[in-house]
Formats: C-alpha cells, sequence, structure tokens
C-alpha cells in the first residue's frame, strides 16, 4: 500500500501541490483528528476560487481540513468533526515541504 500523502487545493487551472507524508507526521496529524470533537456540521463551504482546503489520504482514507472543519472520508461514507482552531488544517499545511506553499492561513 503507497504512504501518506498530502495536498491543498489553491489553484486553477494548475495542478494543486502534493507532497508525501512521512508515517510518524501522519500520525501526529491523526493524533489531532482524534481529539477533535464530532460535528452536526457536514461540510463547510469554500470559495470557488483560491484556498479550498487541504488533505492527507493514504489508501482509501482521506482526512479534508477546511474553515473549522474536518472531514474522514472512507468507503463512500464521512465522518465530520469541528477543528476549533483549525488545528488539523494547520498541522496538514505546515507539513508541506518549505517554499511549496503560499501563507494560506492569517495567523
Amino acid at each position: 500500500m503507497p504512504g501518506w500523502n498530502a495536498g491543498a487545493w489553491i489553484y486553477s487551472g494548475r495542478p494543486d501541490p502534493r507532497w508525501s507524508v512521512s508515517d510518524s507526521k501522519a500520525q501526529e496529524l491523526l493524533t489531532i483528528w482524534d481529539r477533535l470533537e464530532p460535528s452536526p456540521t457536514t461540510s463547510s463551504s469554500s470559495p470557488r476560487l483560491g484556498y479550498r482546503g487541504c488533505y492527507i489520504e493514504k489508501g482509501d482514507r482521506r482526512y479534508i481540513a477546511y474553515g473549522g472543519i474536518a472531514e474522514l472520508q472512507h468507503l463512500g461514507a464521512a465522518e465530520t468533526r469541528r477543528d476549533i482552531g483549525r488545528q488539523l488544517e494547520r498541522a496538514i499545511l505546515q507539513s508541506a515541504p518549505a517554499g511549496l506553499l503560499p501563507n494560506l492561513l492569517p495567523e
């Protein structure tokens, strides 16, 4: 099975950045996911242009984060959690190699 990959949806008309994530970094990100509380909100709406969220994935599991909502998509089902302070979202973006991404989130 291939390793962990991450990416950010930021461009329109050209490929979005993707990068590999080590197993140890992926475990850190999954630990953040495990601490997030369930959310009744199914998703956070994103703009059509510009930054639209980020993800980490392996096999058929994809964890998506945007605007305070995190979602696990697995085998056609989804589980949604509150990403208060955008902890997971920030951690995924920070896992990118230096210089790959512009500053996408305000401090």
